[in-house]
């Protein structure tokens, strides 16, 4: 069933902590994640999760610049800090408390992290694709 704006039906979801909910990801290597439960909820509308550090910055592990086809992203920081290149932004450190939201496929990368960042990721739709900078769309 939709709403009057074409939304599906969406289920009351809640998250209670539990250290052992962050586990690895299969996307980036350098982070421990934990779902909030949203994409199931929201029938797939979005997703909502926190990263956080798996342990100390190496640069061998962080992706290269790169593109996520969504429509909507949001990050909030809830502890530490990431240092990462925006396009038409240049270079951008976020801290503590700090948010910011990523519009529709702008390239991007992470340079370097605290050891304790934890971020809040918001996205729609709750599946998208993630393609490498140098990737375009149409090329073989």
């Amino acid at each position: 069933m939709s709403n009057a704006q074409g939304w599906k039906q969406q289920d009351f979801v809640v998250s209670h902590y539990n250290e052992a909910d962050f586990t690895p990801t299969s996307e980036r290597a350098y982070l421990l994640k934990r779902d909030l439960g949203v994409l199931k909820a929201t029938n797939g509308l979005a997703i909502a999760h926190v990263v956080r550090a798996a342990g100390p910055c190496e640069a061998d592990t962080l992706p290269g610049a790169h593109r996520h086809h969504a429509d909507f992203q949001f990050f909030y920081v809830l502890n530490g800090w990431q240092r990462m290149t925006i396009e038409g932004q240049g270079e951008v450190t976020v801290r503590r408390n700090d948010s910011w939201l990523q519009p529709p496929s702008i390239e991007h990368a992470v340079l370097d992290y605290s050891d304790d960042l934890e971020v809040l990721c918001i996205s729609m739709p709750g599946k998208f694709e993630t393609v490498e900078a140098s990737r375009h769309e149409g090329a073989e």
